[in-house]
C-alpha cells in the first residue's frame, strides 16, 4: 500500500533523528533522467550540510513535498529545479529542507551522489539545462 508523504514524514524524521538513512520510492517526472518513477529509489539522510547540486526533499509553503536539485544559493535561500524542468523555484530556506539525497538506486545499481563520476555528470547536465533555459527565455528555442 502506498503511503502519502504526509504519512511518511514521521517515519523519515525518526530515521533521520537516529542518523539513519531512509529509502524513498520516487514519484513524478521532474527529476528525469536522474530518477525514474516506479524504478528508482532515493536514499535520504539528514540535511546537515547542503549545497549546490544536492538533491533535497523539501516542503513548500503550500504544504507540498518536493524532491529537486539545488542549482544556486542566493543569500540565505536556495534556488531549486527539477532535472527535467526549466523553471527555477526561489525562496527555499534551510528550515524547509527535510532531507538530502546521499545516493540512489537506478535500475538496481547504487549511485552515490558524492562520487566524482556522478558530480561530473550532474554539473554537465545542469550547465546544459541552464543554457537551454536561457535560450528558451530569449525565444531561440
Amino acid at each position: 500500500m502506498k503511503k502519502s508523504m504526509e504519512e511518511l514524514l514521521p517515519e523519515i524524521e525518526k530515521k533521520l533523528a537516529e542518523n539513519k538513512p531512509f529509502a524513498l520510492f520516487h514519484r513524478g517526472t521532474s527529476m528525469l533522467p536522474t530518477l525514474r518513477e516506479g524504478r528508482d529509489t532515493v536514499i535520504l539522510a539528514r540535511p546537515d550540510k547542503i549545497g549546490k547540486y544536492d538533491i533535497v526533499l523539501y516542503r513548500r509553503k503550500n504544504g507540498k513535498f518536493v524532491l529537486h536539485r539545488i542549482v544556486k544559493r542566493k543569500g540565505g535561500q536556495y534556488v531549486l529545479r527539477g532535472d527535467n524542468q526549466f523553471e527555477n523555484e526561489y525562496g527555499i530556506t534551510k528550515d524547509m529542507v527535510i532531507a538530502r539525497a546521499i545516493g540512489y538506486f537506478k535500475g538496481g545499481k547504487y549511485i552515490s551522489c558524492s562520487s566524482v563520476r556522478e558530480l561530473l555528470r550532474v554539473k554537465i547536465m545542469c550547465m546544459k539545462r541552464e543554457v537551454k533555459r536561457l535560450l528558451s527565455q530569449k525565444g531561440v528555442l
